[in-house]
């Protein structure tokens, strides 16, 4: 009776500690498992903050992409308008170049004119 006492005292004694290792290893794993709850998230909020950040930049790209384009578009006009203004006072300068021309062209006929008369009047003057 007495070893089976002692076997019962043993088994309760083992069991007390099996319970015990159990308990602890119940605390560990809550422990565990609250930690890896706030793991979860402070990732969650960094991931929050990223995309955030992402969609930021995201917008400030767009607006950056929306402003080259429109830039590009008034070089582009100025451009064109500069060109076209260009082509227009080479076309003005080319028209003036032309008018001098007729212009001299009209003086030294007059010139050739003016001298036959004088030749003209001299001869005339000549027979006089």
């Amino acid at each position: 009776a007495e070893a089976e006492a002692k076997k019962g005292k043993e088994a309760e004694q083992r069991l007390d500690e099996i319970q015990t290792a159990l308990i602890a290893a119940e605390s560990s794993l809550q422990d565990e498992k609250v930690r890896h709850e706030e793991a979860e998230s402070d990732f969650k909020v960094e991931l929050a903050k990223m995309e955030g950040k992402l969609r930021a930049s995201e917008s400030s790209l767009k607006t950056k992409k929306s402003r080259v384009l429109e830039l590009e578009k008034q070089l582009d006009e100025a451009t064109a308008t500069s060109s076209k203004a260009g082509e227009e006072k080479q076309m003005e300068i080319e028209s003036l170049r032309k008018h001098v021309e007729k212009i001299s062209q009209e003086l030294d006929n007059e010139r050739q004119q003016r001298e036959a008369k004088e030749v003209e009047v001299a001869e005339l003057e000549a027979e006089v």
